[in-house]
């Protein structure tokens, strides 16, 4: 509900610099702006929920050690690769030090990218 209402706001306000001064009534302005700060405002909720926050919880248990911590590395590892490759660089630049991270294994290859499947990206 914040998120949307503030990507009203930030949309509306950016409205007045897609459209210009609109020669008309106070009231007919707004109204004429409305479409635009629309399309803003879904612009800038897209972009608002890409943003990474912290997730106290999730951290909590991802620091975890065994056996609920190491069953969810496990399966973020298995099931979510390149996220995982993120994840574990910020557990070793934290100082942690788990047995499923890519910084200890180096037998395992694990994919850096969502979208690219070459091997040479390893």
């Amino acid at each position: 509900m914040l998120q949307g209402t503030a990507s009203l706001a930030l949309g509306y306000a950016s409205a007045f610099f897609m459209t210009g001064p609109i020669i008309k009534s106070g009231a007919h302005g707004k109204w004429l702006r409305f479409p635009f700060a629309l399309l803003s405002a879904q612009f800038i909720s897209i972009q608002f929920s890409n943003l990474a926050r912290p997730a106290p919880a999730f951290n909590d248990v991802m620091c975890q050690p065994s056996p609920h911590g190491s069953y969810l590395r496990r399966s973020i590892r298995e099931h979510f690769p390149a996220w995982w490759y993120v994840v574990s660089a910020n557990l070793h630049k934290e100082g942690f030090n788990f047995p499923e991270m890519n910084e200890y294994d180096k037998q395992t290859m694990i994919q850096k990218s969502h979208t690219s499947f070459n091997d040479k990206l390893y």
